[in-house]
């Protein structure tokens, strides 16, 4: 593997103690060789300790030298690394997925006076044991989404940066969630030692837990006008819950509210999470010293206004994600969002549950079609934007047009055979119309799941969401599916929204059936076994090199 062969031998370098030595074709810093480093001097300690305690006489050869530290570096022993950091991904998905829907943050008044919006009062963070209890099933079944998505799952057999990356990132988010900023920057700055891209990752949890500083804000001034409240946590002003709240109205309203707390509510928030800003300092300074975002090869992975990325991540996240979070009245609902048109339907009745549930749905018929004017102006946004971005966006790397060990190299001559030479009308008109469906779908999962978390802010946060998206994507000027593998992650958890209260389990906003997480699963392990097994077992020679079928 060409791109492994790189991550080994630097390795290998440092493990013989060449730190000076880097090669100019790698791109990434250098945490994934660290944790090379650091491993393999953990075996040779252990085979140390092995060793003398198998001693059992005098007579031993106790005195023999050790391995040098490179004997431990062989590619099995990093390929292990990777092993190790997909089960912590596992265990941090977890984690991020109680935090996201279970831990509650409340501000509590201190003994000797009330709450007021320039006093600093104590920050309660809470989980719902019961809940969480409940619904463990469901945590597990989102971890292992992240854990076997194949794009993910592949590489945690591999010496390569991703896995680390993205479990380090995970860890950011999930100490955020618990108010604990100062780990979360840490594991920020190791996520940036994997990949530069991190740092658009470590922005987005900033920007998570400025929200949610902003909400805890927004509900003290309310307990405070309102007489207090025992804590209980209130949507307020600002962050409207409804999947149709207007994004405009949102940031209105915080405006608002911000002008009339003054400005030293927005510095309380600003200094509450100012841990969360060291890795931003650290991304910033690292490409003001390089000048570039890639360390290496620079020709080769330049920065690029690759617009046409966020059409492929939004229909990649519909593909991986509609299997096991989808409904049909869900994919139904986002639809009808953005159709110029809405029908009027009959039904027959609306009495009984179940098999006379099933008849009254065959029984509907359309009395009428109505304009949808918010419908249209949606719809109109988003595919104007989606063909821009497919007709002036659209990069075709050369590594994309010549890798043929990547399946985007087949998935691109597919499309182009199917839809035709980029720049063609139909091929324009099906981009931009699947990216528009795809993207109403992954909007209204997450904005849905969002609202039912009673943080508020539904529509900033998947603002954020989709700016990080095209942050970490729209630079990179090579289309490749293991790219998408954060996104996937941070939105699998995010969407998958646990029932609160007395929820209908028929409502797009309830989660997935047990039965549908099962499929969506075997789904995953069907996928990576089918490319496992393509991997191992046809390779291919060319250039006299043999080559892998890969991601």
């Amino acid at each position: 593997l060409q791109d492994e062969t790189f991550h080994v031998n630097q390795t290998r370098a440092y493990c013989e103690g060449r730190w000076r030595q880097w090669d100019p074709k790698i791109t990434t810093p250098p945490g994934l060789y660290l944790c090379g480093v650091a491993w393999a001097e953990t075996l040779r300690v252990a085979a140390t300790l092995r060793r003398k305690l198998s001693f059992s006489s005098p007579s031993s050869p106790s005195s023999s030298p050790l391995p040098p530290l490179e004997s431990f570096c062989t590619t099995t022993t990093l390929r292990s690394i990777n092993v190790l950091l997909s089960a912590l991904c596992f265990v941090a998905a977890a984690s991020v997925h109680r935090g996201l829907h279970f831990v509650s943050w409340q501000k509590r008044a201190k003994r000797g006076g009330p709450t007021t919006t320039t006093k600093v009062a104590a920050v309660v963070v809470s989980e719902n044991r019961q809940l969480a209890a409940q619904s463990y099933p469901l945590t597990l079944a989102a971890a292992a989404l992240v854990a076997l998505l194949p794009t993910h799952a592949f590489y945690s057999f591999l010496y390569y940066t991703d896995v680390g990356a993205l479990a380090a990132v995970l860890l950011s988010w999930s100490f955020s969630l618990r108010r604990r900023y100062w780990l979360s920057a840490v594991f920020g700055l190791v996520s940036l030692s994997f990949r530069q891209t991190s740092a658009v990752w470590c922005c987005f949890v900033l920007g998570d837990a400025a929200l949610r500083e902003l909400a805890l804000l927004l509900q003290q001034g309310n307990e405070g006008e309102g007489g207090g409240g025992g804590g209980e946590r209130r949507t307020t002003r600002g962050s409207d819950s409804s999947s149709n709240s207007s994004l405009l109205r949102e940031v209105a309203a915080v405006a608002t509210a911000l002008l009339e707390k003054r400005a030293a509510a927005l510095r309380l928030v600003l200094l509450s999470c100012s841990p969360l800003f060291l890795p931003l300092l650290a991304a910033f300074a690292f490409v003001l010293w390089n000048g570039s975002l890639a360390l290496g090869d620079k020709d080769n992975h330049s920065v690029s206004r690759h617009w046409a990325q966020g059409i492929y991540v939004s229909c990649f996240l519909f593909l991986a994600l509609f299997p096991a979070l989808g409904k049909r009245e869900d994919l139904i609902a986002a639809l009808v969002e953005v159709s110029p048109v809405r029908a009027v339907v009959a039904e027959a009745g609306e009495e009984g549950a179940g098999a006379s549930r099933r008849r009254n749905r065959r029984n509907r018929r359309v009395v009428a079609l109505r304009p949808n004017v918010q419908g249209l102006r949606s719809f109109l946004s988003l595919f104007c934007f989606a063909w821009l971005a497919a007709a002036h966006g659209t990069i075709e790397h050369p590594f994309l047009l010549s890798d043929n060990r990547h399946y985007s190299f087949y998935a691109w001559r597919l499309v182009r055979k199917i839809a035709g030479e980029v720049g063609s009308p139909g091929r324009l008109f099906a981009t931009a119309l699947a990216g528009a469906a795809s993207f109403a779908w992954v909007r209204r999962r997450l904005l849905l799941s969002r609202s039912s978390s009673s943080m508020g802010f539904p529509q900033a946060w998947f603002l954020g969401f989709c700016l990080a998206a095209a942050g970490s994507l729209v630079p990179s000027p090579l289309l490749e599916f293991r790219y998408f593998t954060t996104a996937v992650a941070v939105a699998a958890l995010a969407g998958a929204a646990p029932v609160r209260g007395s929820g209908n389990s028929s409502s797009p906003s309830s989660p997935p059936s047990p039965g549908q997480l099962a499929l969506a699963l075997l789904l995953y392990v069907g996928v990576l076994a089918t490319v496992v097994r393509v991997f191992l077992m046809r390779p291919f020679e060319q250039d006299g090199e043999l080559k892998r079928f890969m991601f």
